[in-house]
């Protein structure tokens, strides 16, 4: 076990504490339910516009993190964020400027965000 040759039977406890399972849990439930959505996504949108909306997932880990678990980001970390999704948005918008149209659906937004 990873969790015991790193911090011991206290470490290795911990990966059954019953607390800490249901959180992950609820995270997992949270996170296999927008895989699902983002899957069914590619149905209504294209490549491009899945590409930018996929980078918004950085900020709603990011927000999820501060809701349910009470981490939060300092002011660098949320400037990271959203500098790492603007970029993305440019190049792929910019991309598409220069031939070709994006597709949007108001499902397939929803469903990707």
């Amino acid at each position: 076990f990873l969790a015991y040759s790193g911090g011991g039977m206290v470490d290795l406890k911990k990966c059954t504490d019953v607390s800490i399972l249901k959180k992950f849990a609820f995270i997992g439930m949270i996170y296999a339910v927008g895989d699902i959505f983002e899957m069914e996504s590619v149905n209504y949108i294209d490549a491009s516009t899945y590409t930018v909306l996929s980078q918004s997932k950085l900020i709603v880990t990011a927000l999820m993190m501060w809701a349910i678990d009470g981490t939060s980001q300092n002011l660098m970390q949320w400037f990271i964020l959203f500098t790492t999704s603007s970029g993305m948005m440019e190049y792929v918008l910019v991309g598409k400027a220069k031939g070709g149209a994006m597709t949007f659906s108001i499902v397939g937004i929803s469903l990707a965000l």
